[in-house]
């Protein structure tokens, strides 16, 4: 009998150990190189001027915001056993491995208090909508409604039709 097939979010906990390894590397003293901030004379795709400029925390920020609000948004209502655990590993992982220690700190901290709502679709995207106001709070910036409509307004699904097809492994049956 052969293993069981991997669900989407199986590939995430893989691509997040994966993660914790490059980390764990860096972290034994092997530095990523610096890139410069000097960027091609023809960028090879849009953005890449900036791509090319260091990355400051709040890029971080706003990177892992949007990463988890759209893990959020195309979560099933009904998770396995499997994408429950998956959800939990993804934000303990950020907790462990974000790049920035100050702030990892404090997302423990929040993560402590709150602990995440994988229990279906809507707890994890008020559970992502609720940390994310409580570390806008700690930061002093605006708040976000997390009510359903306004939730489904700010972090839609991801748009998933490629071809006449869905191509987010997350929505395959």
């Amino acid at each position: 009998m052969g293993a069981p097939p991997a669900t989407p979010l199986d590939h995430l906990v893989a691509a997040a150990r994966g993660a914790a390894d490059a980390a764990g590397a860096w972290l034994a003293g092997l530095r990523p190189p610096l890139r410069k901030a000097t960027t091609p004379a023809t960028p090879s795709f849009p953005g890449a001027a900036k791509a090319a400029a260091r990355v400051t925390r709040e890029d971080v920020g706003r990177a892992t915001w949007t990463l988890l609000h759209s893990v959020a948004a195309a979560y099933p209502e009904r998770p396995s056993r499997a994408q429950r655990r998956a959800a939990a590993a993804l934000v303990d992982s950020l907790a462990a491995l974000y790049p920035c220690a100050e702030c990892a700190d404090h997302f423990r901290e929040h993560v402590k208090h709150r602990p995440v709502d994988a229990s279906s679709g809507a707890g994890l995207r008020t559970w992502a909508c609720e940390v994310h106001n409580d570390v806008n709070d700690a930061l002093a910036k605006p708040r976000h409604p997390c009510a359903p409509p306004a939730l489904a307004r700010r972090w839609p699904a991801l748009e998933c039709e490629v071809d006449g097809r869905v191509a987010c492994a997350v929505h395959r049956k």
